[in-house]
């Protein structure tokens, strides 16, 4: 099976033979370390990064332009450069801006949210001072997501976070700053922008309880261009469907998967901190029999993290460091066949079986002199 299928995990064999054909022999999807960026053309530069900065919050990774000449312009437009000779028409007169002769230059800002970036782009006239000033070319007239093409951007709110209030105090925001295009849509009909307004606030988060969807909640809303945002918030049910594909992915994918970090830990996460002491001449005999719970345990999409530690200073000394997303998973980890077959060959190998400690992961985000992390 090939290593981006998404099905059964790689074996630590495969993954030397991978690595041993190069990085240009190996499938396509094993040559990419997932999306980068998401970008959005815009009409006023300063506009939309006041929004994405100031309003959303992401930080400024890097800005740049005045980009223009040939090498751009082929870059980016020579699709567009052929349709217009096909129709026999100025390629202006479809929107394709000049930026081999420079009468039209190419602005981009880099956004960095917590786990994508965006990248704002301009294309301005070349008498508009760079980042500055209104686009060159006009905003389309009609933005409806249901026209094939389009796409959007979407934000994933915090668990904790009251969906339909962040929602008013988001609209509340925009309208101070005099971005009056950023408005949100409602569950309930309304066929005015003055119904609009006057909906409850309940009516700004449309939260799905049935289904494979069970958990998500959602929102459409327009953004300071016109640009179609959507914000989410994945809770329950819905919350474990995607952890689990993540862990899958990065269990079949290379060692590096960007998402087998921190992110795939939810809050209040199941960790054990576990240790097994070898009887004195059993420490190579114990360490083979556990050496092999490593790939077998780390296959379990159930799995977040999995560690076997030896004290460098007391030979056959192990520790094993797990996490879960919950004390179920825990469990059922427990009980597979595997894990029970070793347990069985403690009595001979170990002094005092495993001795086991159930821990609560914290955030640093836990409040000050909040004790919910205790156990009950």
């Amino acid at each position: 099976m090939s290593a981006n299928t998404g099905g059964e995990p790689i074996s630590h064999e495969r993954r030397k033979v991978i690595h041993a054909a190069g990085p240009d022999s190996v499938t396509l999807g094993a040559r990419l370390q997932g999306a980068q960026h998401f970008g959005l053309t815009v009409q006023n530069m300063d506009r939309a990064f006041e929004f994405y900065t100031e309003v959303l919050g992401g930080n400024e990774v890097m800005r740049d332009g005045d980009f223009h000449g040939a090498p751009i312009h082929n870059t980016l437009l020579t699709d567009q450069e052929i349709i217009a000779r096909e129709l026999k028409v100025d390629p202006r007169t479809i929107g394709v801006p000049d930026l081999k002769d420079g009468a039209q230059r190419l602005d981009v800002r880099f956004v960095q949210f917590d786990n994508f970036v965006i990248e704002l782009l301009q294309y301005r006239g070349a008498e508009q001072p760079m980042g500055k000033g209104d686009s060159w070319a006009e905003p389309r007239d009609h933005m409806s997501p249901a026209y094939p093409r389009s796409m959007h951007i979407c934000f994933y709110i915090r668990d904790d976070v009251n969906f339909a209030k962040f929602i008013s105090d988001l609209e509340a925001e925009c309208a101070r700053r005099g971005m009056a295009q950023v408005k949100a849509n409602r569950v309930i009909t309304v066929e005015t922008e003055e119904q609009r307004k006057a909906a409850p606030m309940s009516a700004n988060v449309n939260k799905i309880t049935q289904g494979k969807s069970n958990g998500w909640s959602l929102i459409y809303c327009k953004g300071p261009e016109g640009e179609q945002l959507e914000f989410v918030q994945a809770l329950g049910p819905v919350k474990e469907t995607f952890q689990q594909a993540l862990a899958q992915r990065c269990q079949t994918q290379s060692a590096d998967c960007p998402g087998a970090g921190y992110s795939r830990v939810p809050d209040n996460a199941f960790s054990v901190v576990a240790e097994v002491r070898a009887k004195p001449g059993k420490e190579n005999e114990l360490r083979a029999a556990t050496l092999p719970l490593i790939e077998l345990v780390r296959s379990d999409p159930k799995t977040i993290a999995y560690f076997l530690q030896e004290d460098r200073e007391a030979n056959g000394h192990f520790i094993f460091y797990e996490v879960f997303a919950n004390e179920t998973d825990f469990e059922a980890h427990n009980a597979k066949p595997y894990v029970q077959a070793w347990f069985t060959k403690l009595p001979e190998l170990a002094e005092g079986g495993v001795h086991a400690m159930k821990m609560k992961i914290l955030t640093p985000l836990q409040a000050p002199g909040d004790r919910s992390h205790k156990l009950s």
